[in-house]
């Protein structure tokens, strides 16, 4: 087992380039050794990534829209007018004039003389003298009433109830039965076949080359130098 372990220590001092030129040549040692690390200067590789832009020529389909005039059969209406006589019955109030005799009441105001009694007021002016509140003399005028009795003659209209005869015009509507004739527009359609233009749209689609620039992200490994422990085999003193 020792033997065992000693050949996997030689062989990783081998790997590094460290193991002792006895032990390479495969000469049994008696010396004792003692592993250190040590540090050593070794090439490594990362990845850089970096992005780059590129033409490329892609095929692309547009479309474009073209319009042309067609001919085509349609039924088209049109409308025409005619006339028609119609008739109809109608009845009618056809005035009739008459001389007639009428009885006519009316109001007559006759005037008839009335003689009546009124008092009527035959007073005079007086003057008289009198105090005021300040204590001076005041004179002033007093109307003394004297009522006289008197009688008048008046007119007053009695009203008479009289009686005439009188002839006046009485229009009155007697009922008749006409026919009338009259015309009438009618309109009425026809349908006719009629070629015309129509415009039609096609759509038309085409492939177009187009250039483009695309990104391109390229992988690039880079070197670099580190420091790394690596074990050494090295005579142990006692």
């Amino acid at each position: 087992m020792f033997r065992t372990a000693s050949f996997s220590l030689v062989a990783v001092l081998m790997a590094v380039g460290t193991v002792p030129q006895e032990a390479q040549a495969g000469h049994r040692c008696c010396r004792s050794y003692c592993v250190q690390y040590c540090p050593k200067e070794v090439t490594c590789y990362r990845r850089v990534c970096h992005t780059e832009w590129k033409e490329v020529t892609v095929t692309e389909y547009r479309c474009r829209y073209e319009t042309k005039m067609v001919e085509k059969v349609v039924t088209v209406p049109r409308r025409v007018v005619e006339t028609q006589t119609r008739q109809y019955t109608r009845t009618v109030c056809k005035p009739v004039w008459e001389t007639v005799k009428r009885t006519c009441h009316y109001v007559e105001y006759v005037p008839v003389k009335e003689t009546r009694k009124v008092v009527v007021d035959c007073g005079h002016w007086e003057v008289q003298k009198c105090c005021d509140p300040c204590g001076r003399v005041v004179c002033r005028r007093v109307w003394v009433s004297k009522p006289v009795e008197k009688e008048v003659t008046c007119v007053r209209y009695k009203p008479v109830q009289r009686t005439r005869e009188i002839e006046t015009r009485v229009c009155r509507f007697k009922t008749e039965t006409q026919t009338v004739s009259y015309k009438v527009p009618v309109c009425r359609v026809v349908y006719e076949e009629k070629k015309v233009k129509v415009p039609v749209t096609r759509r038309i689609v085409e492939p177009v080359q187009v250039t483009r620039k695309v990104p391109v992200t390229k992988v690039e490994w880079v070197p670099y130098k580190t420091t790394v422990m690596v074990p050494v085999r090295v005579p142990c003193c006692h």
